[in-house]
This record gives structure tokens, sequence and C-alpha cells, in this order.
């Protein structure tokens, strides 16, 4: 759940600005699994799924520190500025990006998902501002990428969307006025694929409803759809990553957005992943509540964690653990803002349900799935969901 008081105070500073970093989108070469890896067929009958079953793992993979500080500090302090910017780069370097990343590759090595969907797959650079030499760094996505390629897992990079872009000051040299060193930051979306997966399309794009902050500043939130087809059944899997519940206004602008233009009058099975920050375990008042998941399902979509019929001793809560990833097992989650959709244009009930089975997962909730640092792999929980729709 990517706070955008961090880009707010990017835009108090507009004046210290460079361009900014620009997102990752090549795309990896298909790798060969080894023989003693996992299968996909293996995975889907530990999960209680016949072979056909479409699989979904979705994670926000978190930036890995708290950005509040930067909003709730006098911003025109430039000593404190800096200050607090560096102490937020601190706590991204204590996350261990790599290892949490190693940890996400755990769960995908683990479970074989058809398709792995993301978000705040930050890229952070520290930079020379005098020379732009890169001094330090931490790209999430790189980290997930690498360490499929080092084990040697079928996955591959679909696509990555970039969004908002932003570079804060991180030292200044005070006799001449001039910023020294900055940190650089793209947030991103990605979808990864395994191998097997055939895809016939892929488009991308910018929600219209943005925030604009100051001239040139604009916090942006983006879509990837991907289209592939089961068995002559055309599937549409859409990873989004919705505004934030402080902007609910904007949030039900971009979901309007997503219903009646990115997901409209496709036809065969549409899903729909993300971390769309609208609680469904949250009622009208609570500061996590949004109209957007109740607005998703009015427009036809089924969640699939109520589809699955849950687990009575477990509200499938997805967020959130602590800021520094080391909260104590078990969690104490109180919101529900990750979600695989559904809708299946050819196969619903009277009662407008989704027919067929599924079988949802809620993961990094368990005391194994710790980093070797101890830590969470990201703040929310991941997604994981089998779909054995009816067959045409």
């Amino acid at each position: 759940m990517f706070n955008r008081t961090f880009l707010r105070a990017g835009a108090a500073v507009a004046a210290l600005l460079l361009a900014g970093l620009a997102g990752c989108t090549d795309r990896t070469q298909p790798l060969t699994p080894t023989p003693d890896q996992v299968t996909a067929a293996d995975a889907r009958s530990a999960f209680g799924l016949e072979k056909e079953a479409f699989t979904v793992y979705q994670q926000n993979a978190y930036l890995g520190g708290n950005t509040d500080p930067l909003f709730s500090i006098d911003l025109s302090d430039i000593p404190l500025l800096l200050a607090t910017t560096n102490t937020f780069w601190g706590q991204v370097k204590d996350s261990h990006v790599p290892e949490r990343m190693a940890a996400l590759v755990d769960q995908i090595a683990d479970r074989r998902p058809d398709f792995v969907t993301l978000e705040e797959v930050f890229q952070m650079a520290v930079v020379d501002a005098t020379t732009g030499q890169v001094l330090d760094g931490a790209d999430l996505l790189a980290s997930i990428m690498g360490e499929i390629q080092r084990r040697g897992l079928p996955y591959v990079l679909v696509q990555a969307k970039p969004n908002t872009s932003v570079t804060l000051p991180m030292a200044v040299d005070f006799t001449t006025g001039t910023v020294t060193k900055v940190l650089m930051a793209t947030d991103r979306i990605a979808v990864l694929r395994r191998t097997d997966m055939d895809v016939t399309a892929v488009t991308e794009g910018t929600y219209a409803a943005d925030i604009p902050l100051a001239p040139g500043v604009t916090v942006t939130r983006g879509w990837i759809r991907v289209d592939t087809d089961r068995k002559g059944v055309p599937y549409h899997l859409v990873a989004t990553h919705l505004e934030t519940q402080t902007t609910r206004q904007v949030q039900a602008l971009q979901t309007a957005e997503l219903l009646n233009s990115v997901t409209a009058g496709l036809d065969g099975v549409t899903i729909i992943a993300g971390d769309l920050n609208s609680n469904a375990a949250g009622g009208p008042g609570d500061p996590s509540w949004t109209p957007t998941y109740q607005t998703l399902l009015d427009g036809g979509f089924t969640d699939a964690w109520v589809q699955a019929g849950g687990n009575p001793h477990d509200e499938g809560l997805t967020c959130c653990h602590a800021d520094d990833l080391r909260d104590p097992w078990p969690a104490q989650f109180y919101q529900r803002i990750d979600f695989v959709l559904v809708r299946d244009v050819q196969n619903r009930s009277m009662s407008g349900k989704v027919s067929g089975s599924m079988r949802v997962e809620v993961l990094d909730t368990r005391q194994s799935d710790r980093t070797p640092e101890g830590q969470w792999l990201s703040d929310h929980a991941g997604v994981l969901a089998g779909l054995m729709l009816p067959k045409r």
C-alpha cells in the first residue's frame, strides 16, 4: 500500500528535483527448469485443484520503508527534510530487499502459478547529482527476476508498467545551494508468466484519474492486461494498484475506468488481481473502507475468496505487517484489500456468482515464511487463487 505522502514531499521541493528514473520494461528470456523442481501439476494437486485449473499469485512487494514522516515534517526545513529522506532510505536498506524478494520467489517456486501479478516493485537509486553516478540502489523487480534466473525457474517477465517517479534531496552543499545527492524512485506494477503459458496480447495504461501535486509532479496509477487462452476460452488478466483510501474520490474514478474501459466488453473470463485499497472486511466509517470493492462486485465480478468458501477460522485478511516487517506471529492484520476477482460471462448462475470451484490461500503468514533476517517478505500478505471453471 504505497503511501502517496512520499510523493507530496517530493512536490514540496520541486525546485530540487531531477528527472525521474525510468522504469524497467526489459523482457527476460525463457528459462529451463531443473528436473528436481516442483512441477505446476504437483503444485495444483497439493492445492486441491485439477491440472486444468488457472492459477494466479497476487502480491504487493512493498517498497521497504515508512513514508509518513516525509509528509508530517516542516518541508521548508531543508536539514530536517534531508535527515528524513536519509532515514527513509536507511529503512529501505534495513528491509533487506534481495532477501525479501528471494522469499517471494520461494512462494512462486512452491506454488507454480500460471501468472504472478506484482505491485510496488520499486526501482530506487541514490545518485550523485553532480556526476550522475549511481551510488546505491534497490530494484525489487530486478531482484525477483535475478533470483528466478539463479534457480532456473520457468518464469519470464511479461510486462512492467512504471507509474509515478519522484526524486528527493539527500545532501545539499549549503555554501552554493546545490543539491549534491538525491534519491530517485519509480513505482511499478508487473506481470510474470510461467513459460508454458502462451500470451496472445498485452496492453497497459495509466488511469486518467490522477493527483496533480505541483507543476510537473503528478501521482499516477496504472494497469496491465494480459490476454491468454485456456482450451479455447479467452482469459484476460488485469493487474492493477488503485489509489489509497485517503483519496477515495480518485480511487472511485479509477474504479469506474477499470470497469467501463479496461475490462468492458471482454468475452470469456476476466480476472482482476491487485491491491485495490478497499477493505472488504470493513464497512462505511472505517478509515480503510471504500465503495470500490462493492462497486466491482456490482459490476459483475466475484470475489474468489468468498466463492472459495473462505475459512471459518480465517477472514482472509491481507494487511498490514509492521513497517519494519518484524512484527511477531501471528500477524495482526485488520484489512482485506488484496484480491483476485473473477468474471465469467458465459457461466454465471442466476445468483450472479461464477459457477465452478475455486481455491484461495493467503500467503506469507506462517512463521516459516519469514526471511533469514526474521522479516516478512512484504507488509501485505499474498493471495494465491486457483480457478476451475466449467468446461464450455
